[in-house]
């Protein structure tokens, strides 16, 4: 990884998805694009998790989360 997409800093940004995806789930779908904006963003957080998984070559969350 460059020093720039350390470890922490992919966790960072799962950790930004997260919070993300939280507000989405609160406004119920209010808005009309929210369903593919939450999938997207669910793409994305796995693709980073499982680039910090090759990293340290353990899993970093339990897949039944």
């Amino acid at each position: 990884m460059s020093g720039a997409e350390t470890v922490e800093h992919r966790l960072g940004k799962v950790r930004a998805f997260i919070v993300a995806l939280a507000s989405i789930a609160e406004r119920d779908g209010a808005r009309k694009d929210d369903a593919t904006t939450a999938t997207h963003l669910e793409i994305v957080a796995k693709e980073e998790l499982d680039k910090v998984t090759d990293a340290l070559g353990v899993e970093v969350l339990n897949r039944d989360c």
